[in-house]
């Protein structure tokens, strides 16, 4: 029993230190119009280049089964630089369809979502996305919050102009009717000793 207590213990205090000098890569390639027979993507991370088989079959921790986005993982050690190449097999034809960097800044986790479509002619064409599972919404509903902050951000500003506006017209109350204040001081000031001279004579 002490036994296992320590062992366990031992291997506690290890995991963490393994764990923070790592750099996991997730990788998820999306398919719009193409059931692909084998997607395998090359990363390049700090000097050292892995590939690695995406699946869709819900054998991996990130991937749901069936959902037409391909997904596989890397580790290695921490990177600012990533260089990733995905190649896929369609019809007995494999093809090289993206290639590309990315800065992560050491990031500990790193996802990095593509899409493959298919042009005019059946070639395959991927791009990044910003979606870290991009086959699983569309476009329209990735473009959702950023329209949703921007509106945010136009409200925030249109609000404090407006609040502006409000503190410059109670500025612009506030010493009209301080003048008024002092003139009419100046008024009732004048009339006693107006009233005086001609009791004088």
């Amino acid at each position: 029993m002490i036994g296992l207590l320590l062992g366990v213990s031992f291997s506690l205090a290890l995991a963490p230190a393994q764990a923070a000098d790592a750099q996991r890569v997730v990788v998820h390639a999306a398919f719009t119009d193409r059931v692909p027979e084998r997607v395998t993507v090359t990363i390049e991370q700090s000097g050292t280049t892995q590939t690695v088989v995406l699946r869709d079959d819900g054998s991996t921790i990130d991937d749901t089964p069936g959902d037409r986005v391909w997904t596989g993982s890397i580790t290695g050690d921490p990177a600012q630089y990533l260089q990733v190449a995905l190649t896929v097999t369609t019809d007995d034809l494999t093809r090289d369809v993206y290639t590309g960097g990315l800065h992560v800044g050491n990031a500990r986790t790193v996802e990095v979502a593509l899409e493959v479509t298919t042009r005019e002619g059946g070639e395959l064409v991927g791009a990044r996305r910003t979606s870290a599972s991009p086959g699983r919404v569309t476009h329209a509903i990735e473009a959702l919050p950023v329209l949703a902050s921007t509106f945010w951000a136009v409200l925030v500003l249109v609000l404090g102009a407006i609040a502006l506006q409000a503190r410059a017209a109670e500025r612009a109350l506030a010493e009209r009717a301080s003048s008024e204040r002092a003139s009419a001081e100046r008024e009732a000031d004048r009339a006693p000793a107006g009233a005086a001279s001609g009791a004088g004579t």
